[in-house]
């Protein structure tokens, strides 16, 4: 045998002892799960980022709506989930048509269209219900001279009755229909005053996700002087991180509830809002779940001011997932959100004890 074949010889054998070595490490417990643990850090959830774009029913300024149709120009890889108020359809002296183009304006294709509801007295008027002036989240009652064009943002709907609400809501429906927008898939109450006998009322009306809940700790520094803090704590103090989504019990079946777990820009600085992100990839769910969700929102009253620091917010968080190799996008559907499984009764809330039929905000 020729010595450079002998030496091919010895190298081929030297590989296959290696390999084999290399297999029977491999089948060792250990080695196993040293590389398990490898693939895990590698592959981890996707996070979700949704925007949301909230219609208080207020104004529609020119600036604003400038602004936004701006920033979508500039960020087709986002959707928008468009908390749009029906308020808008009850104004007075022309207005309804110029609204009305203005917020079909700001409307993509693959937007979600939600449905937002304050009862001012000209909606609750339109919809055939008395109208209630007290109590206010700021803790004064509405007086009549402030109500003559139109008032009632500061009331909660949860105030209301129970078939008012139902009423309200069907009203608020057919007004999106007579103005070509498309029917709403998920549902806000204003101030996120989600009262059970609000929730019990949505799926009657074909609204089967919410989005009325937020942490109480994410606005208390803003709101802690006035009564809508209290009402809030009460309704959502049991929310605990990562306030992901949730089942939320109700007469009529399992609403599936996002959670306000980044905030409104109106109500928090960035690097609050960067400090929850962060703390959200770090916690362990970030690790175990398919999808991972964080929400922020806008006002459409004020986009003209927050758009600027919502695109750097996003351009910080997309930069934090690629140094974390985490897939974060921002385009995305509501099921993707809701990866919930229904027999999974650990995510279910159960309200029942609150009683359906209170007509008080605070409980």
């Amino acid at each position: 045998m020729p010595l450079t074949t002998m030496n091919i010889g010895i190298d081929v054998l030297k590989k296959n002892v290696i390999l084999a070595l290399l297999i029977l490490l491999h089948q060792l417990p250990g080695f196993s799960r040293v590389k398990d643990q490898d693939i895990n850090q590698e592959f981890k959830a996707n996070i979700i980022i949704s925007i949301g774009l909230i219609w208080e029913g207020i104004e529609i300024l020119d600036h604003n709506i400038q602004s936004i149709v701006e920033f979508r120009r500039r960020h087709p890889d986002i959707n928008l989930i468009q908390f749009l108020n029906p308020a808008y359809y009850t104004k007075k002296d022309g207005l309804v048509k110029i609204y009305n183009n203005k917020i079909h304006s700001t409307i993509y294709p693959d937007d979600i269209i939600g449905l937002h509801i304050h009862p001012w007295k000209n909606l609750v008027h339109a919809a055939g219900i008395e109208f209630r002036k007290e109590p206010t989240f700021w803790g004064y009652d509405l007086e009549d001279q402030y109500c003559k064009v139109d008032c009632g943002h500061e009331v909660p709907l949860s105030v209301y009755k129970k078939e008012e609400i139902r009423s309200l809501i069907s009203y608020s429906l057919k007004l999106f229909k007579e103005n070509h927008i498309n029917e709403p898939q998920i549902f806000m109450s204003g101030a996120w005053m989600g009262s059970p006998q609000i929730l019990d009322t949505l799926m009657q009306n074909n609204i089967f996700y919410d989005a009325s809940a937020i942490s109480p700790t994410i606005i208390k520094d803003k709101i802690k002087y006035f009564p809508l803090a209290d009402w809030l704590n009460n309704l959502w103090s049991n929310l605990k991180f990562p306030l992901q989504p949730q089942l939320y019990y109700t007469s009529h079946g399992l609403l599936k509830q996002m959670i306000h777990n980044g905030g409104p820009l109106d109500h928090r600085q960035n690097k609050e809002i960067l400090s929850t992100f962060i703390n959200l990839t770090n916690s362990r769910q970030a690790s175990t779940e398919k999808n991972i969700f964080f929400h922020l929102d806008i006002y459409q009253e004020t986009a003209w001011q927050h758009l600027p620091r919502l695109k750097n917010l996003i351009s910080k968080i997309k930069s934090i997932c690629a140094k974390n190799k985490l897939s974060c996008r921002t385009k995305f559907e509501l099921a993707d959100i809701f990866p919930i499984n229904l027999n999974d009764l650990s995510h279910v809330i159960n309200w029942k004890n609150f009683g359906s039929d209170r007509n008080t905000p605070y409980f």
